[in-house]
């Protein structure tokens, strides 16, 4: 970024169910556009967060969110970020329960709930039949696959005793099969609890790790769950590394619930 004008900017240090977040809003500060892949990169490097959140200005909603990761990348939707977004929104205009925000996955509707948590309609998630109950290899063992994508490209792998797998190796294998290229896909291990409850461990693209909560996966794998008949219709909770999640899907749409937390701002200068 050398050569170019420097200025202050708040940092907003905000956390969705351990998913960690820093918020940028350029409907009140003036970051350029060039430099916000390598100012995301940089924020990711220096502070414990999984993506970079930038709100601007938007025509057909509240505000526009976008999704900056550390490789550089930009993501369509986070189910965890626009909960913190929809939170910094409240601040700004404490009487207000609802916000509608606009993402590259479409507009979504946010509300308000008791004891900071936040509903999101999550949309109609997309099921691809192109990769539905495939059986892959990925190095010396087998995984069914289901894709569903739930405002971001999701793989869900059914799995019982998740919490011994290796999530950012074997995630890493699956995200960049040739058949999910060229973006590669996020990629969710899900064990059945009972008929309501599901477990998931998530791999992220962009992160390029596993990340403490995922809601779009989380939404992914109560489909997949409801679908295949391993839970019951309706709300599933899903426990996460970070927290739970709540999603209900209708075989249609789907609505997210869980936490969001504004922890700290702090000034940073770019």
């Amino acid at each position: 970024m050398a050569g170019l004008r420097s200025a202050n900017i708040n940092l907003v240090y905000a956390e969705g169910c351990g998913n960690a977040f820093l918020i940028i809003d350029r409907t009140s500060y003036k970051v350029d556009e060039d430099r916000l892949p390598d100012l995301a990169a940089d924020l990711a490097s220096r502070y414990p967060i999984d993506s970079v959140l930038v709100m601007e200005p938007s025509d057909i909603a509240d505000v526009r969110m976008r999704i900056l990761e550390r490789d550089r990348s930009e993501s369509d939707m986070c189910g965890n970020g626009i909960r913190c977004v929809a939170l910094y929104l409240s601040g700004r205009s404490p009487s207000r329960r609802a916000f509608t925000v606009e993402t590259r996955a479409g507009v979504k509707d946010v509300k308000s709930n008791a004891l900071g948590s936040f509903t999101v309609d999550m949309g109609r998630p997309y099921v691809g039949s192109f990769s539905w109950n495939r059986s892959i290899k990925v190095g010396h063992s087998r995984y069914t696959t289901y894709f569903v994508n739930s405002g971001e490209p999701h793989v869900v792998v059914p799995r019982s005793g998740v919490d011994s797998i290796n999530v950012k190796e074997t995630g890493s294998l699956v995200r960049h099969r040739p058949e999910f290229a060229e973006a590669g896909v996020n990629v969710d291990f899900m064990e059945v609890i009972d008929r309501r409850t599901i477990r998931i461990r998530t791999y992220e693209r962009g992160v390029e790790g596993e990340t403490q909560a995922c809601g779009t996966g989380a939404t992914a794998a109560a489909v997949v769950a409801i679908k295949t008949g391993l839970v019951d219709m309706g709300t599933v909770d899903v426990r996460c590394n970070g927290g739970l999640l709540t999603v209900m899907y209708d075989g249609s749409k789907a609505l997210l619930t869980g936490p969001a937390l504004i922890l700290k701002n702090e000034e940073y200068r770019v």
